[in-house]
C-alpha cells in the first residue's frame, strides 16, 4: 500500500479482479483509516470511487434476501463507509453533492438497514459545514430519509428491529437544522419544497 503513489494506483490496486465489490469497499474502509496510505487525497479519491460502485452494491441488495447475513453485511458495510469522518478540506463540496446525489438515487429500497444509512449520512459531522452552505442538497437528503422511514412505518416493508429512537433523532436534526438556517431564505424555499410535506406526513 506504501508504494502508491497517486489515484491510478489506488484504483487500480481496489480494482483487483479477485476482489468482488463488497470486498473493494471494505479494502477502501481500510484504506481511509490506514497509517500505511498517510496521501490527504485519498478521502477524495474513494468518496469518488465509492459514488461509482454504489449502484452495483445497491443492486446486489436487492437480489439479497432482508433476512440473510448477507444482506445484513452489505449494508452495515456501506454504513460503516458512510461514518467515516475526514479532515476539513479532504473531500471537495462537489465530491460531496455527488454523494448525497448518489444516495438520494440508489438509496430506494423500504429496509432498516437502508434507512440507517440513510440516517448516518444527516448525523455525520463532517457533513455538516457543507449542509450548512449546500441547504439543497441536504433537503434532498432529508426528503428521502423522510419518505423511506415514513413507508417503513406504514409497514409496506419487512422490518424486524427496533424502530424505537428512529424518528426522535430524525427530527432533533431537523430542528437543529433549521434553528441553524432560521434567517436563510434559501433554507425555508428549500424547506417548502422538499421537507415540509413528506414531514406532516410522518
Amino acid at each position: 500500500m506504501a508504494k502508491m503513489k497517486g489515484q491510478a494506483d489506488l484504483i487500480s490496486w481496489l480494482s483487483r479482479p479477485h476482489l468482488d465489490d463488497l470486498g473493494r469497499l471494505k479494502l477502501s474502509i481500510k484504506v481511509w483509516n490506514s497509517i500505511d496510505y498517510p496521501n490527504l487525497s485519498k478521502h477524495e479519491i474513494l468518496v469518488r470511487y465509492f459514488c461509482s460502485k454504489l449502484p452495483d452494491l445497491c443492486h446486489l441488495g436487492e437480489n439479497l434476501s432482508p433476512d440473510t447475513e448477507d444482506f445484513v453485511n452489505l449494508w452495515e458495510t456501506i454504513r460503516e463507509f458512510i461514518e467515516l469522518e475526514h479532515p476539513i478540506g479532504a473531500v471537495t463540496s462537489e465530491t460531496k453533492s455527488q454523494l448525497i446525489e448518489a444516495l438520494v438515487e440508489n438509496l430506494v429500497k423500504l429496509d432498516i438497514k437502508v434507512l440507517s444509512v440513510l440516517k448516518a449520512t444527516t448525523e455525520n459531522t463532517s457533513f455538516g459545514s457543507f449542509f450548512s452552505s449546500n441547504v439543497l442538497v441536504y433537503g434532498k437528503l432529508m426528503r428521502r430519509y423522510l419518505i423511506s422511514w415514513r413507508l417503513i412505518l406504514e409497514g409496506k416493508c419487512p422490518t424486524k428491529e427496533s424502530q424505537k429512537g428512529i424518528t426522535d433523532d430524525l427530527l432533533n436534526n431537523l430542528k437543529t437544522f433549521a434553528q441553524f438556517q432560521a434567517n436563510n431564505l434559501a433554507f425555508r424555499k428549500i424547506y417548502l419544497e422538499h421537507i415540509h410535506q413528506p414531514l406532516t406526513e410522518l
